[in-house]
């Protein structure tokens, strides 16, 4: 892979991850008669230990932690041997993908070694894209059990199945957030080759946040009108269903886009140049690095500064068009076409 950043551009969150180091080897544990806690996927085994990866990344543990003695007292539901797909962030795709959907892999490891079948635990309310993964993952509606659930839910397992994480904590020696790459390389060969090319010509491709909520371009439109005009495809990753998403980034030669969870869709790119640009107020962060360098894409990525509390940023017309020279995202048979 050739150089992952401009030269002299600050490494930020990415630093850690540019020298060398180890993650831990894939592992499931086994926990009988352990218990959920609310609807955050925290979990503890019978002893009210909390099992850590069930939780490695949540924002307020102080919270769940007071689950420990409050959900002693409320709403219980009894579940047969399962696994738990409850990610604090499930609506994220990000955090979907990487920490909740890896778990199939751990299950199907324990499947293998013992010989039972587990199911999984779902919220009722669920995204239609997310079933559709779980589909593509391999998983029937049979291989499900949906749950209501809320903070103020006890759920009791006669044997819950929880594996490492796709993502690592600090205390595993890696840095903060570091991907396994072999979890990372199952992901990309499960899910990228499940849908035939259906496009021979380059594809480049602008992930538009038109419809985020923080860290867009204040002139979307101008931004789009170039890219149009440089025969880039605009695409809209909310408004695509997940079977639409792999089809798009499985078959194209490129990807520009402002940090967002729609830059997940490179684990299913074979090979690509990804440009990822960064608002400065929300600073430098490691996540779709880590990603192309496992995969083996080429990586460059660009600063802008953060112009409001939102951090939406600002480039013209032609400053857009020179980073698109300067990281090579205009590949030869894409040409500039006329108004």
């Amino acid at each position: 892979m050739e150089k992952p950043m401009p030269p002299g551009q600050r490494l930020g969150g990415i630093e850690p991850f540019v020298r060398g180091f180890s993650v831990p080897a894939a592992y499931f544990g086994v926990f009988v008669h352990a218990e959920m806690l609310g609807n955050m996927g925290l979990c503890v085994t019978n002893g009210g230990t909390v099992i850590p990866y069930s939780h490695l990344f949540r924002k307020n543990r102080f919270l769940d932690l007071r689950r420990l003695s409050i959900c002693r007292f409320l709403r219980k539901s009894i579940v047969p041997l399962a696994c738990p797909l409850f990610d604090p962030a499930r609506s994220n795709f990000f955090h979907w993908m990487f920490d909740s959907i890896p778990l199939i892999f751990a299950v199907e490891e324990y499947e293998k070694k013992f010989g039972k079948k587990v199911k999984f635990l779902i919220p009722k309310k669920i995204e239609h894209w997310q079933i559709s993964s779980l589909k593509m993952m391999g998983l029937k509606e049979k291989d499900l059990i949906r749950l209501e659930v809320s903070w103020k839910s006890r759920v009791f397992f006669s044997e819950l199945v929880l594996g490492s994480p796709c993502r690592y904590h600090p205390s595993s020696g890696a840095p903060e957030g570091a991907l396994s790459p072999s979890t990372v390389l199952k992901l990309h060969k499960r899910l990228s080759g499940s849908l035939a090319n259906s496009c021979d010509s380059p594809r480049i491709i602008y992930i538009s946040r038109k419809y985020a909520s923080s860290r867009r371009f204040l002139n979307e439109e101008e931004i789009i009108s170039v890219v149009r005009k440089l025969g880039i495809e605009v695409v809209y990753c909310e408004k695509l269903t997940f079977e639409e998403q792999v089809q798009a980034f499985s078959h194209c030669d490129g990807v520009i886009s402002i940090h967002g969870a729609g830059l997940t869709n490179i684990l299913f790119s074979k090979r690509i140049r990804v440009v990822e640009i960064f608002s400065e107020g929300h600073g430098i962060r490691a996540d779709y690095f880590q990603l192309a360098r496992i995969l083996g894409h080429e990586y460059y990525y660009h600063i802008c500064e953060s112009l409001n509390k939102d951090n939406d940023i600002y480039l013209s017309g032609g400053e857009f068009k020179n980073l698109l020279k300067e990281s090579r995202l205009m590949i030869p048979g894409l040409e500039e076409k006329s108004s």
